[in-house]
């Protein structure tokens, strides 16, 4: 049985238009085309059909892919993608195009090969190969930790240290791995309601284990939002009193710096997309921080060790 991606019971007021409950939970209206959005249990595909206090509105996950990923840039056969957060890295068991995989061999007929696979819900750089020795070139980058990663992220809580490394084990099956990220809290804000402080997190992942830096956040005390997985939060209230449903994890892959099968050096910027910046300016944080942590360079900052 499919659990609803998102469930919402309509506080207390007079009636509105479906489509505004949507904008308030950060969800497109395309969803209502695809007959994905119920209230009180019944397919609703108009935009202006009137919500009432106390009715229940549940929206189901889409099958097939409502968004495009798009190469940011290409040196050869590397490409680095901008990976919107609703799509899945590969294709997963819903097939239809939904991955950024799927659309990449449509759109170039011919097969790739992903790295550094961002999970769904997770939005930002990945790093795609064209062919066998892009592919291979890639991996000798990984053992020799000269492909790097940088993160932002948006907690609902904040670490007891500024800074530092962790170092922690992760269970794969009945295998535990060493897991280790570099992080600093850029910026940290505060309000009132629950959780009551966030922070703006720096990340730089060394090893790349499954879930790595959802986990790690959530052990230090402070889960990502929208991360339901790992105890994040799911809904914040805004200062009107309305409440603002969170739809992805607010984790986003910023930068990546590797060289390319000529031995030139390749660094690239993708700020967070406007969900991220409008999130974290909502609490009470700023959108030049934001820019700061994008900027960050953990892995040559020898005080964090």
């Amino acid at each position: 049985m499919v659990e609803p991606a998102v469930r919402w019971v309509e506080p207390s007021g007079s009636p509105r238009p479906l489509a505004a409950v949507l904008r308030e939970l950060g969800v497109a209206e395309a969803v209502l085309a695809a007959g994905a959005v119920f209230v009180n249990r019944r397919r609703r595909t108009l935009p202006d059909h009137l919500v009432a206090p106390d009715d229940v509105v549940e929206i189901y996950p889409v099958h097939g892919a409502v968004v495009r990923c798009h190469v940011v840039e290409q040196r050869g056969d590397l490409l680095l993608v901008d990976k919107p957060a609703q799509l899945a890295s590969e294709p997963t068991q819903q097939g239809g195009g939904d991955s950024v995989a799927e659309q990449l061999e449509d759109s170039l007929k011919r097969q790739v090969h992903v790295h550094s696979r961002l999970d769904v819900g997770v939005s930002g750089l990945m790093l795609v190969a064209l062919s066998e020795a892009a592919r291979k070139h890639v991996e000798r980058l990984r053992a020799q930790g000269s492909y790097r990663r940088h993160y932002v992220a948006l907690a609902g809580g904040v670490p007891a240290k500024m800074a530092g490394v962790w170092r922690t084990k992760l269970d794969k099956g009945r295998q535990e791995r060493d897991a280790e990220t570099r992080y600093r809290v850029v910026e940290r804000a505060a309000r009132s309601g629950s959780p009551s402080t966030f922070a703006l997190l720096a990340l730089a992942p060394i090893t790349g284990r499954t879930h790595q830096l959802r986990i790690q956040c959530a052990q230090a005390g402070a889960p990502l939002l929208g991360d339901k997985r790992y105890k994040g939060v799911q809904r914040l209230v805004k200062d009107d009193g309305s409440v603002l449903g969170l739809t992805r994890i607010l984790l986003h892959a910023a930068r990546v710096e590797l060289t390319d099968l000529h031995g030139h050096s390749w660094r690239v910027v993708l700020p967070p997309p406007n969900e991220v910046t409008d999130l974290w300016t909502l609490v009470g944080g700023t959108s030049e921080a934001l820019l700061q942590a994008c900027a960050q360079d953990l892995l040559a900052d020898s005080t964090l060790d």
